[in-house]
């Protein structure tokens, strides 16, 4: 029996401690550069040389050689620090991922000219990734921009339970797949639902996390309704799909992927699947669902009354509750859900513009991809709805509903330091010390870096070296 009604899709169609040596060193550094206006790649920056310095230079060689002997000392398990690439001709210097603690003795380096942050931005974004990367109220100006770190997304995974998703999707690049298909007999996406929802978690244009692995889990069938024991399965295939690709891992010796999950779909309470949903969390997977488009009570819907799910209400390009947006006590956050393009079916390029929690749900999912991906060590799924729900912005949804949160998403750029665009205007400015809009930042080290006694001997080794 399908439960049309009961287990439907919400989108609406219609609506378009350091050593003397070390402090030393730090009354002498390269200045880092940054913009007031943007948002920074975490621990990512641009290393400029000074004009004196050349790669033929003692001088020039002698500095990697230090920067790979930390980078050696530290250990082939740390990802943290890493030269992504030298520059030959356009610019004197390279680029790459540090710590807090190498970055600082890159300042120190006699041989730097300055460190330049980085950000990635993306100009042509929706308007629901640019929100999550502004704290403030979307402008002219900002609408399309999103900020974020273009690693968001790697080593983890995203299950779609949904109707499925057209993974020849130019937007997907490959790493969309097919997992399970409880709906139909073949592996398809006949609605179109869960291909926009999934272009929301991580597609390449219009995706939060852009380098996470996207995997259908078809429940729904092509008119967007299923029944609840489809659902479920579905839930207990990620569970299964999760345990199996930790095994993999582990016997392949390398890390076990980061799960979530996004269920853009509902209906009335029913206490059965809001314990599959909690018991698939309790296995380690991140639940992302949708509050519901009844403009009504979360909590007398599932999965949106799931307790250890993240319920996602819906907001427009102004920051109202959307109309037809549910609200309450189980709310967890609001995310952008109105008008909102992403990838369709039909072809392996098309767009469509939808609206419905069923939108807002996968731009945090994504953000719970991306979270997980960027932290050194695996979230629980309590710990990324913890970081969601304290990063998100806090009183900017009007008309919240009563019991509603009020929270609207962040993807949470690093505090204190922000940075700039990176292209070659701007990087010529900057290296030219010409545009004011740059600001140099001096580091008191006793205030805002304490490093531990093993990272202060790395340095210190690093300095006498």
């Amino acid at each position: 029996m399908l439960f049309i009604r009961a287990f439907s899709i919400f989108s609406i169609a219609t609506l378009s401690a350091a050593t003397p040596s070390f402090v030393n060193q730090v009354s002498r550094q390269a200045p880092l550069l940054s913009n007031i206006d943007a948002d920074i790649v975490p621990n990512s920056y641009i290393i400029v040389f000074k004009d004196t310095v050349k790669p033929n230079d003692a001088s020039y060689t002698s500095h990697f050689e230090k920067i790979n002997n930390y980078i050696a000392i530290r250990g082939s398990g740390d990802d943290s620090n890493k030269i992504d690439f030298v520059y030959e001709h356009v610019l004197n210097g390279y680029t790459g991922k540090f710590d807090p603690y190498l970055i600082e003795y890159i300042r120190s380096s006699p041989e730097v000219h300055q460190v330049v942050s980085i950000n990635t931005i993306q100009t042509n974004a929706p308007w629901g990734l640019a929100r999550l990367s502004s704290r403030t109220k979307l402008t002219t100006t900002n609408k399309s921009k999103y900020y974020y770190d273009p690693n968001g997304g790697t080593g983890a995974t995203a299950y779609i339970i949904d109707t499925g998703i057209n993974t020849a999707h130019v937007d997907f690049g490959g790493r969309a797949v097919w997992g399970a298909n409880y709906a139909t007999s073949t592996n398809t996406d006949g609605n179109g639902h869960g291909t926009h929802v999934a272009g929301t978690v991580g597609g390449a244009t219009y995706g939060v996390a852009k380098k996470v692995k996207l995997v259908a889990v078809k429940v729904l069938n092509d008119a967007g309704s299923g029944s609840m024991s489809n659902v479920i399965k579905g839930v207990e295939y990620t569970v299964t799909a999760k345990l199996q690709e930790e095994q993999e891992a582990t016997a392949a010796g390398r890390a076990p992927p980061r799960s979530v999950a996004n269920m853009s779909l509902g209906g009335s309470l029913y206490q059965t699947l809001n314990t599959a949903v909690n018991n698939a969390v309790a296995a380690g997977i991140t639940y992302v669902v949708a509050a519901g488009n009844e403009n009504a009570n979360a909590c007398n819907s599932s999965p949106a009354s799931a307790t250890s799910a993240i319920a996602v209400g819906a907001t427009d390009i102004n920051d109202a509750r959307a109309y037809f947006s549910n609200y309450g006590a189980c709310v967890s956050v609001f995310g952008p859900g109105v008008s909102i393009l992403s990838t369709w079916i039909g072809s392996t390029t098309a767009t469509n513009t939808i609206s419905g929690t069923s939108m807002a749900s996968p731009h945090i999912c994504g953000l719970a991809a991306y979270f997980q991906s960027l932290s050194s060590t695996p979230l629980t799924p309590a710990q990324v709805k913890s970081k969601i729900v304290s990063s998100a912005t806090s009183g900017a949804v009007s008309n919240p509903g009563t019991g509603s949160p009020n929270l609207l998403g962040y993807n949470n750029p690093p505090p204190s330091k922000t940075s700039f665009q990176t292209d070659e205007v701007l990087l010529e400015r900057i290296y030219a010390n010409k545009d004011e809009s740059y600001k140099y930042n001096t580091w008191e080290i006793n205030k805002t870096i304490r490093p531990s006694l093993q990272a202060a001997y790395l340095l210190l080794q690093l300095a006498e070296a």
